[in-house]
């Protein structure tokens, strides 16, 4: 197969997987599917307009930059198992809590004081926005529940 359709092939699996999403959403609380159905039907549309141009698209294929492609996509799956297990182990705020810190801190070599605050901000956003807002409790993840299982209710 040429690189072109494989492409296509990938983003129209892409766009089935959000409309299983979505369709998966409706089975959620009037309040809890806003966002979900949002951001799906956004996604959607922005892939569908990404197989409608290289569909029409007359560029020519690109060659092989000589980069293999598991040097290309080793750092992505490594980042998201690793988000994975901290989600798993410290659940959703922990995850995102360290992520965040490290990423400001030694990706986009911030400053500490600009990592914590940009952490903390995004952190309070997520706590209001999915905790207060919409009332949903997100993971909380295996040690917070092992360490707080010691502490009577």
């Amino acid at each position: 197969m040429t690189r072109r359709r494989d492409l296509i092939l990938f983003e129209g699996f892409l766009a089935l997987l959000i409309l299983i999403f979505i369709g998966a959403s409706f089975h959620y609380s009037q309040k809890a599917r806003l966002v979900p159905l949002v951001v799906g039907f956004f996604a959607f549309g922005l892939t569908l307009y990404q197989i409608i141009a290289d569909i029409l698209s007359r560029r020519p294929e690109k060659g092989d930059q000589g980069e293999s492609s598991e040097a290309k996509y080793t750092p992505a799956i490594l980042f998201a198992l690793g988000c994975g297990v901290l989600m798993i182990l410290f659940g959703y705020y922990g995850c995102m809590g360290i992520v965040l810190l490290g990423l400001t801190r030694f990706w986009f070599k911030e400053s500490w004081w600009v990592s914590f605050a940009v952490t903390a901000c995004l952190l309070v956003f997520s706590y209001i926005l999915f905790n207060m807002i919409f009332g949903l409790v997100l993971s909380e993840g295996v040690i917070p529940s092992f360490v707080l299982s010691f502490f009577p209710e």
